[in-house]
């Protein structure tokens, strides 16, 4: 990325279209073939737009922060640690006729779950419009357009995704929970458990902005494979295709590193679930007596329905080491509540932060041959009913 001064500032054109978040480092370097071992200094992303970020010299790896003026003209800058927020942006419900009360109950519970220290999550409230990750609305299933006749009349809080959009089709309804006005502490409850599911999927998601593998060291393909065919689709990162009930994914992985390399599978449903599929060591591509990884991940079945994900998370595996197993991170989906019951950072310590609930970031070093690589790579698809 060629590096240019505003002023007293420094400037790149790279964004967060290209995963540059605030406080991600980047080494400075004498030339694009400079090893990140030739840093004469470092920057930090102090604002990060879509296609640009403005950056300030920064102490870091052993280096003092250098004057903006003796960055050298026509130096490159190269990602040395990339940070990775994971805090969750939630609209409050907007106000909706006949049902102030349980906004009101809605809003007094969110605050308090965002002041609660150890939560499990870690999300800001912004007011109902904003842009946001997830948006919550306080509704009645049956004043809602396309509403069954016997749809429920009780007012429920409802999750919804950043678009807003609500289906009450089968398989598509949005997670809800049911409000009763004398039932808070069973609100805060619920309401604390979907946001922690939808947060530690969210996170997960994230980490594709996370990876120091480049595409000929390890390769990665899952394919679709349509119902009554016996053909393999490759799914390309860049779109999303749809599948429907019986159809299934496969997948295709080789290493073409030196190295040992860990793969772990996931899915993230479109519930929010994350359902952990397989953990493989991949050997090093000058003592491989097979393909790879070459086999049938999963089929769809009509149980739920949108938008869902693919992920490969790819570790390297020290000699000796124990097999990279992250299905610590499978949990449920976001269900409906219906009824109040009565009563030196590295790849891997970033996948543990998930589980955890990191202080809304986390920091992964990129190095030239120091710490184990890692990389998150993300396919998403949609799910719909077989015509």
């Amino acid at each position: 990325m060629a590096d240019c001064r505003q002023g007293g500032d420094v400037a790149i054109g790279a964004g967060l279209l290209q995963g540059l978040t605030p406080g991600s480092k980047l080494a400075i370097l004498p030339s694009a073939l400079s090893k990140l071992s030739d840093a004469v200094g470092y920057l930090e992303v102090k604002l990060a737009k879509n296609l640009e970020s403005q950056l300030a010299p920064v102490e870091f790896d052993g280096k003092p922060a250098l004057a903006p003026t003796a960055v050298p003209a026509g130096a490159y800058a190269r990602v040395a640690e990339l940070a990775v927020d994971y805090k969750l942006l939630v609209a409050k419900p907007a106000p909706t006729a006949g049902l102030d009360k349980e906004t009101e109950l809605v809003n007094s519970v969110l605050d308090e779950l965002v002041a609660k220290p150890k939560s499990g999550f870690h999300i800001a409230l912004v007011e109902p419009g904003k842009s946001a990750d997830l948006r919550l609305a306080v509704l009645r299933e049956k004043s809602m357009d396309g509403a069954a006749a016997n749809a429920s009349d009780e007012p429920a809080l409802w999750f919804l995704p950043a678009s807003g959009d609500i289906s009450l089709k089968d398989g598509s309804k949005p997670p809800r929970i049911v409000i009763h006005q004398d039932g808070r502490d069973k609100l805060a409850e619920n309401t604390a458990k979907n946001l922690t599911t939808i947060f530690r999927a969210t996170g997960l998601s994230r980490l594709a902005a996370a990876s120091d593998y480049r595409p000929d060291e390890v390769s990665v393909q899952f394919l679709i494979k349509r119902q009554d065919s016996d053909v393999l689709e490759p799914i390309e990162s860049s779109t999303v295709p749809r599948v429907s009930p019986g159809d299934q994914v496969h997948i295709a992985a080789k290493n073409g590193s030196d190295e040992f390399v860990d793969i772990n599978v996931l899915y993230i449903g479109s519930d929010y679930s994350i359902t952990h599929i397989v953990a493989e060591r991949l050997a090093p591509i000058n003592q491989q007596a097979d393909q790879g990884l070459k086999e049938g991940l999963l089929a769809f079945t009509d149980t739920s329905f949108g938008m869902e994900r693919m992920i490969a998370v790819l570790t390297e595996a020290p000699p000796q080491s124990e097999k990279e197993d992250l299905s610590f991170l499978a949990q449920e989906g976001v269900r409906a509540v219906t009824r109040a019951a009565s009563g030196t950072p590295g790849f891997s310590d970033m996948l543990a932060d998930i589980g955890m609930a990191p202080a809304t970031r986390s920091v992964m070093r990129l190095a030239d041959k120091s710490g184990p690589k890692g990389a998150v790579m993300i396919f998403p698809m949609e799910t719909v009913p077989r015509a």
